[in-house]
């Protein structure tokens, strides 16, 4: 072959893909806000996640949610703001909710009253920096672990969950899909971790399987609304 041919296919190979991945990353980007649910939506539960954001399975789980047109709730450590400023940006875009996981994931009643304080106080000041107009209405301590102390700083904010997906145990998607679809019922809130391959696994078998028992997915937020009609 002409080595003028070549280099010219070559050229345009790389032109093509090098447009094609920026198209797929801009489309991304400027895809929909999953559809909010509506007060009257029963049975309804909440999805949360804990720890991220993950730069690698935060994503794929914005692609089954989005996919699926489910709202999903993410309690973030401070700690990954800073690597993960884009997938924040698109996690809100998305039609999600942020809540607050303290900064350095520590056992709350291990600290003082002033670091729990700070713990919490640093992860709104570092999300403040990339989203100024949001707040972290919703906490949860690590590990679902707090004291009085803690009980009484933050109140009706602290949110734990009624369903322990157990993902944090090393389970096959499997198990964690069995967990949450055979116990799960109107008002739950479901406690993921957005850290492993299984989780993403078991997100879509558990929202497919839900949606066929008629169930609905709803932010902390809206599911607070809903319970307070």
């Amino acid at each position: 072959m002409n080595n003028k041919i070549f280099v010219s296919i070559l050229y345009s190979a790389i032109f093509f893909l090098t447009f094609g991945l920026l198209f797929s990353v801009s489309s991304r980007n400027r895809r929909e806000p999953v559809t909010p649910v509506i007060s009257s939506s029963r049975p309804v539960v909440a999805i949360t996640f804990d720890d991220g954001p993950n730069s690698t399975f935060t994503p794929q789980i914005l692609d089954v949610l989005y996919k699926n047109d489910v709202a999903a709730t993410f309690f973030i450590c401070g700690k990954n703001i800073s690597t993960n400023e884009k997938l924040l940006n698109e996690i809100v875009n998305s039609g999600h909710e942020l809540g607050n996981h303290t900064f350095t994931h520590p056992d709350l009643t291990t600290l003082t009253h002033q670091e729990i304080l700070n713990e919490f106080k640093d992860t709104q000041s570092k999300l403040s920096e990339l989203l100024p107009d949001y707040n972290l209405d919703y906490i949860r301590p690590p590990y679902g672990r707090y004291n009085e102390d803690v009980l009484n700083i933050f109140g009706s904010k602290m949110t734990l969950w009624e369903i322990d997906s157990g993902d944090w145990e090393d389970n096959t998607h499997e198990t964690i899909t069995d967990n949450v679809v055979n116990t799960v019922k109107d008002g739950d809130i479901i406690v993921f971790h957005d850290d492993n391959e299984d989780t993403v696994i078991a997100i879509e078998e558990i929202i497919v399987i839900l949606k066929e028992k008629g169930f609905k997915f709803a932010t902390v937020s809206q599911l607070n609304e809903m319970k307070a009609d």
